[in-house]
């Protein structure tokens, strides 16, 4: 199995009915026959990919801004060199406040971002949007 190229990043483990757990000391992430996911906990990755999409929403979006994020999450297929990160954002347009999901592909440098269906997107959304809108195979 091919470990997923890019950022060294330290995750969690939580509940996903995909394949199997693997632990590498510091990471643990699930593996199914077509993805691997990995929830991001550590504090420096998730201050970067929120800064990152800080910085990229209001190139896409005039007037838009990141309130704050969470459900932080890294997806990539297996074997393959690019991968995407997501969470879910508050972001503010003037006086309203909007919940965002929002990802981008680490090759291509391109954000994706939607409206919450949900009050209380999880996981497993961000996970989906992902890999819908933000891997090579997905969307574009």
């Amino acid at each position: 199995m091919r470990r997923c190229f890019g950022l060294v990043l330290v995750f969690a483990l939580l509940p996903v009915s995909l394949g199997a757990m693997v632990s590498t000391g510091k990471s643990q992430y699930i593996v199914s026959h077509s993805f691997q996911v990995n929830y991001v906990i550590d504090q420096k990755q998730t201050d970067y990919i929120s800064n990152l999409f800080k910085h990229q929403l209001p190139l896409q979006v005039p007037n838009a801004g990141v309130v704050g994020c969470r459900n932080f999450t890294r997806v990539c297929r297996d074997g393959a060199k690019d991968f995407g990160v997501g969470a879910t954002c508050e972001v503010r347009s003037g006086n309203n406040r909007f919940l965002l999901l929002l990802c981008e592909n680490s090759r291509l440098g391109r954000l994706r971002w939607a409206e919450s269906q949900s009050h209380a997107p999880n996981r497993e959304a961000v996970v989906a949007f992902i890999e819908e809108n933000c891997l090579q195979s997905g969307r574009r």
